[in-house]
């Protein structure tokens, strides 16, 4: 059995090291939360009354009510879903935004190739710690290349690439990893 590895061999303080995983607060979804949890009750409260013959029991009755809590349970299991598969990844060597259940894409960015780290957030977002970080390249300095949406601590995010991204030599250690592959999908 062969290995078809590369023909040089990495020192292992040269190597990769994940340094955080992030996924985005609830609190950034939480208007899905809101609609599912008011569905889910309302369809209760609906059937209950219903079994009590307040409401005569008929099919359309039964559809509404079953109907309502059906859409909370997916609306709710799709928000948990999507927060869950989302992750924010920051290594050694650059920041990565992970989306997707079935076809999984990753954007990346090098700490060499980053122009400048910005934060974002409205006042009520401040008030309960949480934020966007926005990283735009040299390449494209009008427009984010990645922003990382809802996380807690955003200043601090922040001044951790800012702190790695002016530390890394000016020969950095991912020099020989091929740069062209931007975006890459997972199937």
């Amino acid at each position: 059995m062969s290995e078809a590895g590369p023909d040089f061999e990495v020192s292992p303080e040269k190597r990769e090291r994940l340094i955080m995983i992030i996924h985005p607060k609830r609190a950034s979804f939480l208007i899905n939360y809101i609609i599912g949890i008011t569905a889910f009750v309302t369809s209760l409260i609906f059937n209950i009354v219903t079994a009590g013959l307040y409401v005569p029991y008929n099919l359309y009755s039964w559809l509404v009510g079953i109907g309502a809590l059906v859409f909370a349970v997916i609306l709710v299991s799709w928000t948990e879903l999507k927060r869950r598969q989302t992750y924010y990844l920051i290594t050694t060597w650059n920041v990565r935004v992970r989306r997707g259940l079935l076809n999984k894409k990753t954007v990346r960015i090098f700490y060499d190739e980053i122009d400048r780290v910005e934060t974002e957030s409205n006042p009520d977002e401040r008030m309960v710690g949480m934020g966007n970080v926005k990283i735009y390249p040299k390449w494209q300095i009008d427009k984010p290349y990645i922003v990382i949406d809802g996380i807690s601590n955003p200043d601090g995010i922040r001044e951790l690439i800012v702190i790695i991204m002016n530390n890394t030599p000016t020969t950095p250690a991912w020099d020989h990893i091929d740069r062209r592959a931007e975006v890459i999908v997972h199937k």
